[in-house]
Parts: C-alpha cells; sequence; structure tokens
C-alpha cells in the first residue's frame, strides 16, 4: 500500500505509515529502505548529493558594554530541514554581552513568533531565571501555555519560507545598557516530500533513531549513502537521543563513519561526539629547517628561510661552538 501512495499531501497517512514501519524493530522499515536504495540504484541519473549545512542567522559579535546586555545570539531549530506538519523544536541561545552579570532569579522574558504563507504563530517563554553571567550564553527552550511549560515549536501545513522572530523583554522588566539589540530574525524552509514513500521513511527512520542501538543506525546510514541519499544520515542525526550514553561501535563502524560521513556539519559532528567517535586527524610530516651556530663567528649558518601559511615546520637548533647561543623568534619590528 505505501509503495503504491502517490498522495504525499495527504494528513495523517504518514503518520499511519510512519508507524507501522517502526513496529517490530524496524523491519518493515529496513525492508522499505532497502526498496528505496534499489529503487534509486536502478536509476542511470541518480546524483550523490552532498552534506546539507543549514545554518541559522546568528547575531554579530558587539564590544562588551557596561551593564547588563542581553541579545539573541542564535535560533537553531531541528529538525532543520523539516517536511510539512513536521513539528520543529526551537532553541533560543540569549547571550550576556554585558560587563555586569544577569542575577540568578531574574526571568528572560522571550516572544517568539513563526510566521510565513498566511500564518501566524505567537508563544512566549518566561521560564528561565538562571541567571546569565557577563560573556556568556544561555539556551532557552521552553515555552509557557497558561499554566502548562513545554518546547518551543512550530509546525506547518504549507510548504515554504517562514520567519522566525526572537525578542528579548518587551516589557521592559530588566534593566539593560542597550535595548536596540534585543531581536533576531532567521528563517526555516518547509518543503513537500518527494513521494509518500520517502515521507513516511523519513518520519519512521526519525522516530526509529531515538530508540534503536547505534549499530543499527550505521547500517542504515552505510545504505543510504549507498544510494546517495544524504538526508537519511542527516534524519538520523536529528532523531538520535542526546541523553542516551556509553554508546559502543565497532571498529569498523568508527572508521567508516570517519572516512565516509566526516564532520560535514553541526548535525554529524554532533552525533559522532555522542557515539564517542574520534574524529580523525590528518598527520602532518612537518618540515625540518637545521640552523647551526658558525664556530667563534657570532652567526649562524642561514640567515632566512620562509614558511607558508598554516605549513608546519619543525626549527633544529645546534650550537657546536664553546660560546652559548640561542634562537629567539619575534613579531617582525620587535627586535629591539
Amino acid at each position: 500500500r505505501l509503495r503504491n501512495a502517490t498522495d504525499a499531501d495527504d494528513r495523517w497517512l504518514p503518520d499511519a505509515f510512519s508507524c507501522v514501519l517502526t513496529a517490530n524493530g524496524g523491519k518493515l522499515l529496513k525492508q522499505q529502505l532497502q526498496y528505496e536504495a534499489s529503487k534509486a540504484a536502478g536509476k542511470s541519473d541518480v546524483k550523490k548529493t552532498s552534506h546539507d549545512h543549514h545554518s541559522m542567522q546568528a547575531a554579530k559579535p558587539a564590544t562588551p558594554t557596561k551593564g547588563v546586555d542581553l541579545v539573541v545570539a542564535r535560533i537553531t531549530a531541528t529538525p532543520e530541514t523539516p517536511a510539512v506538519r513536521e513539528r520543529i523544536i526551537v532553541t533560543i541561545e540569549v547571550k550576556n554581552q554585558g560587563l555586569t552579570d544577569l542575577k540568578p532569579g531574574v526571568f528572560v522574558p522571550l516572544n517568539i513568533r513563526f510566521e510565513g504563507n498566511g500564518i501566524r504563530r505567537d508563544v512566549t517563554s518566561r521560564n528561565f531565571n538562571e541567571g546569565i553571567a557577563a560573556g556568556k550564553t544561555a539556551l532557552i527552550t521552553k515555552s509557557i501555555n497558561g499554566p502548562w511549560v513545554g518546547d518551543i515549536s512550530f509546525s506547518a501545513e504549507v510548504a515554504g519560507n517562514y520567519e522566525l522572530t526572537a525578542a528579548i523583554d518587551r516589557q521592559n522588566e530588566i534593566t539593560e545598557s542597550n535595548k536596540t539589540n534585543n531581536q533576531l530574525t532567521t528563517s526555516v524552509t518547509y518543503s513537500m516530500p518527494p513521494s509518500m514513500g520517502a515521507f513516511s521513511l523519513e518520519r519512521g527512520i526519525r522516530s526509529y533513531a531515538s530508540v534503536a542501538p547505534a549499530d543499527s543506525l550505521v547500517k542504515i546510514m552505510r545504505k543510504a549513502h549507498a544510494a546517495g541519499n544524504i538526508r537519511l544520515i542527516q534524519v538520523i542525526a536529528e532523531g538520535w537521543n542526546y541523553d542516551r550514553k556509553n554508546i559502543v561501535l565497532s571498529k569498523a563502524d568508527q572508521q567508516w563513519l570517519n572516512t565516509v560521513l566526516k564532520p560535514a556539519d553541526d548535525r554529524s559532528l554532533k552525533l559522532m561526539e555522542a557515539w564517542s567517535v574520534k574524529t580523525a586527524t590528518p598527520v602532518v610530516q612537518a618540515r625540518q629547517i637545521r640552523i647551526k651556530a658558525v664556530k667563534e663567528a657570532m652567526k649562524f649558518d642561514i640567515t632566512e628561510f620562509t614558511v607558508k601559511p598554516g605549513e608546519q615546520i619543525e626549527l633544529v637548533f645546534e650550537n657546536p661552538d664553546a660560546m652559548q647561543h640561542n634562537v629567539v623568534i619575534v613579531k617582525p619590528n620587535a627586535r629591539e
């Protein structure tokens, strides 16, 4: 039924298919993934897609000012590439770029607006009161709705671009040195799924990723990578439960993650850190430069050497003279 479904616009079928796919340890999910992979492999024009690095807008750093100065430093949403009807969880990073601490007990009021394509939703957050030290950043993720507290979240029924705006302290409850920098706006793009099968598979994998063993998810990643579907790898990174600890992967899986997946964006890097996968550091052979003091001449055997920007070098100093000598490296025009 799923493979024959053509109406990706249906309101409830994707959820129903997702539930069926993730049941019984994801048995049907794996079959559907294999089906999608073989379907993609059968197309001669399939192209490998690159990692999608979606960067939410961040506030520009400013010179610290006297007093408390709160700014919305960054707005992020998970998932970063939502499909229609998919709920995004929003995190607001509030930085105190002043020179005075915001003391614990003082609430940071936030107004968050989600707007676009004829849709407008407003939520408020007045939950965070743990204080923000000068130069530090706080992550605010909760909103209030009457007596209820929940995640800051939004969803959209229509594909397209939306603006996500966060504003601090519109009622002037907090004394700040600068009230003109308390707002930040970024964009979120909701897309239509290419097909019912792809949409349901993504929703199922995101749900499955929150409970599945890491090695099982690596197998899914391998299949997705072979089919050129990097988005499914991103979906796993978005769906993983980052409260899970002590993840152990085989050396083969770790090597594959390092050589194929790589920390190409914030999501994959965060996932590799959660799975304790050490990113491979390329071994750079430093160029050796030997400097030798000339006996009884008060000079070295070379007068200059050149190094390219970023090049690693190893200085080897040899002193065959009876007198002690040294080599001092200083900035240009700093000899005196």
